[in-house]
């Protein structure tokens, strides 16, 4: 078992209100992010639909892994757009099992996602696309490229600036509420989510 298994399994065995303590006694100086994503794939595996577990662990597990990600939020882990994402990642997720599961917690339905990550988004529309224009513009005046996250890193790539990341942030979460958007039930909720997916193209820069 590795190291990043055997934590997990600690963390699992701990109630709601021990978690953190257990992160600031292992991690004084504050758990990684590449960390806490590792925590929150093993969650989301838990719960993966291929695997048979009855409805009651299926419910804990998906309690837990939003447990996680709302963990990493507060402990500097994971950005509020990230954190968002993966919200909806682990409704979309939901979605999949072969019949509903009674009781989970709201967050993870599809109406609790998406206006966890309506919430979050760090631009409104307007920001958002008067953004995404400058950036349009940066390019077109052979501005260099930034470096996108998954690449190799090289000394010919810049990090982004704020902005950039930004948008870099708002398209993460857009793409993740394609997952869940015919499954929204209030239904200007519904408009809304539609608003905001029809501005990707913005992004496409």
């Amino acid at each position: 078992m590795t190291r990043t298994e055997q934590e997990y399994r600690e963390l699992w065995q701990l109630s709601h209100d021990e978690r953190r303590s257990w992160v600031r006694g292992r991690f004084p100086e504050g758990a990684s992010p590449q960390w806490w994503l590792a925590m929150v794939e093993s969650a989301e595996t838990g719960v993966s639909p291929v695997r048979e577990l009855p409805d009651d662990q299926r419910r804990e597990g998906l309690e837990f892994a939003v447990s996680l990600v709302e963990l990493a939020l507060d402990e500097g882990g994971m950005s509020p757009c990230y954190s968002a994402y993966w919200t909806v990642r682990l409704a979309a997720l939901a979605l999949r099992f072969r019949a509903p599961i009674d009781r989970l917690p709201e967050v993870v339905t599809p109406d609790g996602a998406a206006r966890l990550a309506l919430r979050r988004l760090p631009l409104s529309r307007e920001e958002l696309l008067a953004a995404a224009s400058r950036r349009r513009n940066d390019l077109q005046q052979g501005e260099d490229r930034f470096y996108v996250p998954g690449e190799d890193i090289s000394e010919s790539l810049h990090q982004p600036s704020e902005e950039v990341r930004l948008l870099q942030e708002v398209e993460r979460v857009l793409s993740s509420l394609v997952w869940i958007a015919d499954h929204i039930v209030d239904e200007q909720l519904s408009r809304d989510i539609q608003i905001w997916l029809d501005l990707r193209s913005a992004l496409e820069i």
